[in-house]
């Protein structure tokens, strides 16, 4: 796992006792933790269970700028496309504090430049997990944006670099390049 640039990850980074980190630049994450292949498990097994989820909307991809509103409970959305935010397009999340949103992504994400991922009504990071399901490229969150939410990509790398900022949490797993 490389830390580089000027991200700034408002969370926690994880990664399995077999993980190698090295952080250069000026990024700056809250926690980086090593966890022990119990702690591993449960958490593939936890988003096992959200990729096996009924969804409550489905949708192609989501390409552009795009608004999601929750029911006030779990909201499930399984993309069977790609996410991929660029330029100054938002994707925006409404739903109170009893709201969680898990979104299960089978293409590839991709968030960068100016774009962002917001949070209204008193929804919270810690309620939102976006779910990069099976393989393909790695998640990309790069750019100047802001971003809030867990993004978890087992069978996949992650790459979360530039000057941008994550209010969450990345799990990241597979793949050949896991940079944040």
């Amino acid at each position: 796992l490389d830390m580089s640039g000027n991200a700034d990850v408002d969370g926690e980074v994880d990664e399995d006792d077999s993980s190698i980190f090295s952080k250069s630049g000026n990024a700056t994450a809250n926690t980086i933790s090593k966890k022990d292949t119990t702690s591993v498990s449960n958490t593939v097994s936890g988003l096992t269970k959200a990729q096996a989820l009924t969804p409550t909307q489905t949708l192609k991809s989501i390409q552009g700028t795009c608004s999601l509103t929750g029911n006030g409970k779990m909201n499930v959305i399984s993309i069977s496309g790609d996410m991929a935010l660029s330029g100054n397009n938002v994707l925006s999340l409404t739903g109170t504090p009893s709201d969680t949103f898990i979104i299960n992504v089978s293409g590839n994400i991709t968030v960068t430049g100016n774009s962002q991922i917001t949070l209204s009504g008193g929804l919270h990071p810690q309620n939102v997990l976006f779910n990069n399901v099976g393989s393909g490229k790695e998640m990309v969150v790069s750019g100047n944006g802001a971003v809030a939410g867990t993004f978890a990509a087992l069978t996949r790398g992650a790459q979360i670099s530039g000057n941008g900022s994550l209010q969450g949490a990345v799990i990241a797993g597979g793949g050949t390049n896991t940079k944040v």
